[in-house]
């Protein structure tokens, strides 16, 4: 530690407020390289802080100052992006308005110098700190919050300091080095939090947890509700781990600290040897070691990606949540380096889309965070070794702008200049187009190994990048945004014809109509518009009623209809109904391309269609499925109305022309259409257009064309369902469709199933409604993806849970999050022995709730609850339970009981909530005690009344329909009826029961309740597996022998009432006896009794050789014939319940799993928790494929499987005219059209014959 005297300084710089506010796009500055500068820009980007870190006499002293600055957006104050030929009334230019021939003007957002008079933010104590930090003081971190929504509109302003000497305690065993010994490193930095006010002054908090003794990577998030932005996440990412504060309200709410998933731990220890024995620099590797965290984190998201493991996938991370994301394949080098750097990668704003940069690919890929899928890739555009991997001098960049629909890619391996960059229109232009050239304007970015260190910095928000680059002598402050990717597609058109503005009062038609451009109309159309958009007069553009059109020599090109203006009725309204007219606005064109406004009278806003290049397919392909649902609603009155076969024959070839439209597109440009289809769900709308010809198409394409998405682009698009949510209530035919395929390919990629899971529990409530639904749910759980899934997550550490029974499957829970660096949980590396045969349940999350609520407890103060008071129930609306409990609160269970992936899940809910069921049994043997002694404590039976009471009310008549539920309540009031009884009539203060009166009858009376308890108490030990199978056993086999037992009784019941009506008065036929007391006859009752025992009655007593001889009869049936037939059917009825067990226990497990989920206490930390020290989520749920256990359901998944589905729709063979060259795309359309008509066929006539 530094005893020396240093002088250190912290300044506000305060100016007068003479100065105007001025906005700049770029700040230049002078720059000593005694100097450093640090920044932070808000999440939002409407806000950035400057850090300085000024060396004086000696680098000991320091002095500081701070800055602040507000992010200005130019393009706001219009509403309107600014167009190039964009000119103001008035002839001058516009106030903010961008230069495009300025190579500096590459943002509208300005920054605006913010200038107080705030006193220095470092208190006396906190300079202290500084000074006792070892030296030299290797970086500083900074990082600044979003303004809070309450009234005091505060944000939050976080500084950490980071020591160079972290590393140096392993500098005598490095090469020996534990992922344990780099958690335990001191750290000697520390972190420092403050308030900027609405005044922009600045306070310390108060709070004694933000006095963080730790040093730094600082960031600053608010929660996952952005409109709470009160609460906010401090991550602070050291060398050891991960600290995270959760501040609420300005205060500490919660500390955790965490691990770096093993793959850091692992990339981090190979360098650290390798950089070591080279230069023995500690200094340097600290600081590599924070440059590869600071690469790992893209907005609040963590990327673990390394090249030096065989491991052929990558991992994100939330840091929110500590969740894991999800995985994504990629392709590995195989390449052994020095420096081992993740690849550079960018998250959308959207939190949809995932850009990684390849170099075995040599160019990008992009990723559905969703469903981890990769959905397009741009390949070869990278001019560099394919075996390279990224280094210091790299300068690397990706980032999404415009609403994430473009891509900047930016890469250079030496200086700026010959830097090579563009912008990827992701949902617009073909890929192929997209070439990383020099453009005409220059962007700078810095080079990894710089980030950080004073000469280059990088910051991101979810608006803008604020780029800081340092020479020699001078810096400067860049701010890029929009305005690039305007300025960029700009600058890249090669056309500069001049557009041409139509006179909306000229209505002259360009061509001669000879049909119906509208034949929905059912009369002749007028167009408003009608012009050739090229001199060849070959393309047509039609503006009608409804629709926009492109024709090219009698073909359709182009279609759009504004639907979402027109607001289709219900189907019960249709015939009442008729569409708005279009009221074109303005038109501008030239040749290939055309931009317009129009609105719908009564409507609100304005419309803007374009078309801008050639290979703008995005617009075509979303306006012609828009249209083709507008369509659907004239097709159905149709049906319901008398048509002319002339109107609907052209109403027909309309829609097939339509269609053309979007099988060219898919035909030509797959992945685009993937992509399309991510963006606008155009499935979704294909589905509620009834287009089950093109459905089927996209779902039997070679490559797959359609992936899941879950959520909504953006939080104002108004997507309420899936796309498999909207077939499900949709179309029958369509469901079938989407089950199988995305089961089929979750057998690769268990992404697949996403939005399946949330559909699973739909299918089984719906049943009653549709009989259909309950084959599809079957055979979706005999899909091989349940059982065939191969494991394939192999870097994550395993929870492994065993089964007492033999005939369970062993289950394997891959610790997906962030572990706590205080876990006492055993944790497993997996066996690579047993890979082979592990297998993974085909549904993520599938256990886990949507809402991750945060409820701790001590486990004294659970057991003392539990005593105290009965376990609440949750209400309703109160949770969004998992899938899983769902499915079982649907009622439907012997689908779950055979499944392999549902018999592991079952098996892990089991595991995670048994432990709270014994408690409930401790409860009730202090009850039973308590009954048994009759003493004063009444604790234990006041709460069990309270839970079944609680039960009942919750449950209804579900709870009385339950054998073992009224056994419950049997054993409660019984019990309490008779102590209660007892207390009040006999026992007092003086005597006991010393005084009491006993009877008989009242004696008998708590006796059969002793027996109901002790009934009660067997029943509730089931919570161990082998008793539970055991009873569940005898149970079965009284089941299967209960028509011979109940033959068995009857024939006892026969033999004794015969024998009384013969010996029961055996004095008045002469048949005496010694003793009267001796007849075991002497009443029905007795002879029954006396029958049952058989062997015990002595005939001989009455010297009556008949009886003799029935005595003889008796004993052979009795004895020998009757009980040895009950002996081999309990063999027999044995074996099978034997194989039955299994579905016994879990039908009980199940019960008690769906209990537990129901009560408030499954919200709180479990046994299991407090083991891991966080709340436990299961995303993936893995087993152990034990043949001897799946055989059985193979074989009946390949009969299922073979099984086509019933009742679905016909698709009927579309007779689509064949193109020529390149539009000649449909002939395979065709062949499986009729392939699936063929198949339809054969399904129909085997329904006919069952």
């Amino acid at each position: 530690m530094s005893n020396q005297s240093e002088h250190i300084f912290v300044e506000i710089e305060n100016k007068e407020k003479e100065h105007e506010v001025k906005y700049e796009s770029v700040i230049k500055g002078d720059c000593p390289k005694s100097t450093r500068k640090y920044f932070a820009i808000s999440p939002e980007g409407d806000f950035l802080v400057e850090f300085k870190e000024i060396e004086l006499d000696s680098p000991d002293s320091l002095k500081f100052e701070l800055k602040m600055y507000n992010i200005k957006n130019s393009k706001n104050e219009d509403g309107l992006a600014l167009e190039k030929d964009s000119k103001p009334e008035n002839g001058s230019k516009r106030e903010n308005e961008p230069n495009w021939g300025d190579e500096q003007e590459l943002s509208y957002r300005k920054f605006s110098r913010i200038h107080t008079d705030t006193k220095l933010p470092f208190a006396k104590a906190q300079i202290d700190l500084i000074k006792n930090v070892p030296k030299p003081i290797l970086r500083w971190s900074v990082a600044v919050s979003d303004k809070s929504t309450n009234l005091s509109k505060f944000r939050l302003l976080a500084i950490s300091c980071i020591s160079a000497k972290d590393m140096e305690c392993c500098k005598e065993h490095y090469k020996k080095i534990s992922p344990k010994e780099i958690q335990n490193i001191q750290n000697n930095g520390h972190t420092f939090v403050f308030i900027i006010n609405n005044d922009y002054s600045i306070n310390n908090i108060e709070d004694k947890e933000l006095q963080i003794k730790y040093g730094g990577i600082v960031k600053l998030f608010y929660e996952n509700d952005p409109t709470n932005a009160d609460n906010h996440f401090l991550i602070l990412l050291t060398l050891s781990g991960i600290l995270k504060y959760h501040i609420k309200n300005q205060s500490t709410y919660s500390i955790q600290k965490l691990k770096y998933p093993k793959r850091i731990y692992n990339s981090i220890i190979s360098t650290v040897i390798n950089w070591l024995d080279i230069t023995g620099d500690f200094e340097s590797i600290t600081n590599y070691i924070y440059t590869y965290i600071l690469l790992c984190i893209n907005k609040h998201y963590f990327l673990v990606d390394g090249i030096k493991e065989d491991i052929k996938y990558i991992e994100l991370y939330d840091l929110k949540t500590n969740q894991l994301v999800n995985t994504f394949q990629r392709q590995i080098l195989f390449k052994s380096v020095l420096v081992d750097y993740p690849s550079c990668y960018t998250i959308s704003n959207n939190g949809k889309l995932l850009a990684y940069l390849s170099f075995p690919i040599k160019g990008i890929i992009i990723y559905s965070i969703e469903c981890g899928l990769e959905v397009a890739e741009l390949a070869n555009i990278l001019d560099t070794d394919i075996f390279k991997t990224i280094s210091d001098s790299d300068k690397i960049f990706l980032y999404f702008y415009q609403n994430d629909e473009k891509l900047l890619i930016y890469f250079s391996e030496s200086d700026p200049s010959s830097a090579v960059w563009a912008v990827w229109d992701i949902f617009s232009s073909l890929r192929v187009s997209v070439k990383l050239n020099q453009q005409k304007f220059i962007l700078e970015f810095p080079s990894i190994g710089v980030s950080e260190t004073g000469l280059g910095y990088v910051e991101k928000s979810n608006s803008c990048i604020v780029v800081y680059q340092k020479n020699d002598d001078y810096d400067k402050l860049l701010i890029y945004d929009d305005l690039v990717v305007d300025k960029y597609f700009n600058l890249k058109e090669s056309d500069k014809q001049d557009w041409i503005t139509r006179d909306l009062e000229d209505n002259t038609q360009e061509f001669k109509i000879d049909k119906l451009h509208e034949p929905w109309l059912f009369k002749e159309d007028d167009a408003q518009h009608s012009f050739y958009l090229d001199k060849k007069k070959e393309k047509l553009l039609i503006i009608v009623k409804h629709t926009v059109q492109i024709w090219y020599r009698g073909t359709l090109k182009f279609i759009h209809s504004p639907s979402p203006f027109f607001d289709v009725p219900n189907l019960s309204e249709l015939e009442i109904w008729y569409p708005k007219k279009i009221e074109v606005i303005g038109i501008e064109y030239c040749s290939e391309k055309f931009k317009f406004s129009i609105q719908i009278k009564d409507a609100e806003g304005v419309k803007q269609i374009k078309m801008d290049y050639e290979d703008d397919i995005m617009h075509v392909a979303k306006y012609a499925c828009n249209t083709l649902k507008f369509l659907q609603t004239f097709s159905y009155k149709q049906k319901n109305i008398h048509v002319l076969g002339k109107l609907k024959s052209g109403f027909d070839d309309f829609i097939e022309q339509t269609r053309k439209i979007i099988l060219k597109l898919i035909r030509l440009y797959p992945t685009e259409w993937r992509l399309l289809d991510i963006r606008f769900d155009l499935m979704s709308t294909l589905v509620k257009a009834g287009e089950y010809e093109l459905v089927y198409y996209v779902l039997s394409f070679g490559n797959p064309i359609h992936i899941p998405q879950y959520l909504p682009w953006s939080d104002k698009e108004n997507m309420t369902s899936t796309t498999i949510s909207t077939a499900f209530s949709e179309d029958n035919t369509m469901l079938a469709c989407f089950l199988e395929y995305y089961s089929n390919n979750a057998i690769h990629n268990i992404g697949w199933m996403n939005t399946v899971v949330d559909i699973i529990p739909e299918l089984f409530k719906s049943n009653d409604e549709n009989e259909n639904y309950e084959f599809y749910a079957q055979k979706l759980f005999y899909s091989s993806c349940f059982c065939d899934k191969e494991f394939d997550l192999f870097s994550f550490e395993i929870l492994e849970v065993s089964p007492k029974s033999n005939d369970l499957l062993k289950v394997y829970i891959p610790i997906t999050q962030l572990i706590p660096q205080k876990s006492e949980m055993v944790l497993q590396k997996i066996d690579y022995d047993k890979i082979v045969n592990i297998r993974m349940v085909p549904l993520m999350d599938f256990t886990t709730n949507k809402k991750m609520p945060d409820i701790k407890k001590g486990k004294l103060t659970n057991f003392i609850e539990i005593l105290l008071s009965p376990s609440r129930y949750l209400s309703p609306g109160e949770m969004d339970y998992s899938p899983f409990i769902k499915l079982i609160q649907t009622g439907e269970r012997d689908i779950l009981y055979e499944n392999p992936s549902m018999g592991a899940v079952i098996n892990w809910m089991w595991y995670s909530s048994k432990l709270y069921w014994p408690k409930t049994l401790y409860i009730f043997a202090l009850y039973f005690l308590t009954y048994s002694i009759i003493s004063w404590a009444y604790i234990a039976h006041i709460q069990i009344t309270v839970v079944e009471l609680k039960q009942f009310y919750y449950k209804k008549k579900q709870y009385y329909l339950d054998l073992f539920n009224l056994v419950d309540l049997l054993s409660l009031f019984t019990a309490i009826s008779i102590s209660s009884y007892i207390l009040i009539r006999y026992y007092t203060f003086e005597n006991g029961f010393k005084n009491a009166e006993s009877s008989q009858i009242f004696t008998f009376i708590i006796f059969l309740s002793i027996l109901i308890l002790w009934y009660e108490f067997i029943l509730l030990l089931r919570i161990f597996e082998d008793f539970a199978q055991n009873l569940n056993m005898l149970y079965n086999i009284v089941i299967a022998l209960r028509q011979f037992l109940l033959f068995f009784i009857l024939v006892i019941i026969a033999v004794g009432h015969s024998l009384f009506i013969l010996l029961g008065y055996s004095f008045y036929i002469g048949l005496t006896i010694n003793k009267k007391s001796d007849n075991p006859f002497s009443n029905i009752i007795d002879a029954i009794l006396a029958v049952y025992n058989w062997s015990s009655i002595s005939f001989d007593n009455w010297n009556f050789w008949p009886l003799t001889i029935i005595s003889v009869i008796g004993g052979f049936i009795f004895v020998i014939i009757l009980q040895n037939v009950i002996i081999s059917f309990m063999g027999e009825a044995f074996s099978n319940v034997v194989e039955d067990s299994k579905r016994g226990l879990y039908r009980y497990q199940i019960d008690l799993i769906r209990e537990f989920a129901l009560l408030e206490n499954s919200l709180e930390f479990s046994d299991l928790d407090y083991k891991f020290k966080d709340k436990i989520r299961a995303k993936y749920i893995c087993f152990y494929d034990d043949s001897n256990i799946t055989k059985s359901w193979k074989e009946k998944s390949e009969q299922i499987r073979s099984m086509p589905y019933p009742k679905v729709q016909t698709l009927s063979k579309s007779e689509y005219e064949t193109l020529s060259t390149q539009e000649d795309i449909y002939s395979l359309f065709l062949m499986m059209s009729l392939m699936m008509s063929l198949m339809m066929s054969k399904k129909h006539l085997v329904i006919q014959k069952l």
